[in-house]
């Protein structure tokens, strides 16, 4: 069974501080995620196009090229559009895989944002702490996870734009499994087939797909203890200059 994305009801939303990505601004999935739950249609693909403010009104209107999330003052943050996700996806890892694979968790000492509500080493108290490694002999990163009872949840069934948070960061760690360097998120697309439940634990993976010049296409998964896909998501990254970009690593 498919859960589509909820309709057109409410189409505003703000993103609270503790949902940041850098310390300034959304978390990429969480964003993406909140915009994929106010169209139409599911799978949607978001298109990251400028940092998203935090604690600012967003809406997602109908703009000339589809749907579009901009701020009062029309600047326009991302664009949504129908997706597909069409990945093979690498065999699950076992529980004990994926957990053993956390302790090789590539930003476990130097993070480019430490503060991130998904993967930053900064959120013990109130983040997703969600730190993939790669599993022993393979080329697919991994950790587990277990949703609490703090995260937005409806009867104990995760918010959708949680999923795409958990999804987005683990796409990005499998890129930086590849190269350690400076990278953002550019397009996410997430299909969501399960229940993601709070208090239950679950295998959180990704894996690398292809490369095209500046672009690094990934893949990531959320899976049952048992192996069954509860969320899939493409991702595409972006790799930024060293000369080019502000990021910073910190300890």
């Amino acid at each position: 069974m498919r859960y589509a994305a909820k309709g057109m009801g409410n189409s505003g939303f703000t993103i609270a501080k503790r949902f940041c990505g850098p310390g300034d601004s959304g978390n990429g999935g969480y964003v993406a995620g909140s915009i994929a739950q106010r169209v139409d249609f599911a799978p949607a693909r978001v298109m990251l196009l400028k940092p998203p403010p935090l604690e600012v009104e967003i809406t997602v209107q109908q703009g000339d090229r589809g749907m579009v999330a901009c701020t009062a003052d029309g600047t326009v943050i991302a664009a949504c559009s129908p997706g597909t996700v069409d990945l093979d996806i690498p065999p699950v890892p076992s529980v004990e895989e994926a957990r053993e694979a956390t302790s090789r968790f590539v930003m476990a000492k130097m993070h480019y944002f430490p503060e991130c509500f998904v993967c930053g080493t900064e959120r013990p108290d109130d983040g997703l702490c969600i730190h993939p490694g790669l599993v022993a002999g393979s080329d697919v990163i991994a950790t587990t996870w277990t949703p609490d009872d703090s995260l937005p949840n409806k009867d104990g069934v995760l918010d959708s734009e949680l999923v795409w948070a958990a999804l987005d960061c683990p796409s990005g760690t499998a890129s930086l499994a590849r190269e350690f360097r400076p990278i953002v998120l550019g397009k996410l697309c997430v299909e969501i087939r399960g229940r993601v439940s709070i208090g239950e634990e679950v295998i959180v993976m990704g894996w690398q797909v292809s490369k095209e010049g500046v672009k690094e296409h990934v893949g990531s998964a959320i899976a049952t203890v048992d192996g069954e896909i509860l969320a899939v998501a493409a991702a595409t990254w972006i790799v930024l200059p060293e000369s080019q970009t502000s990021f910073k690593l910190r300890e």
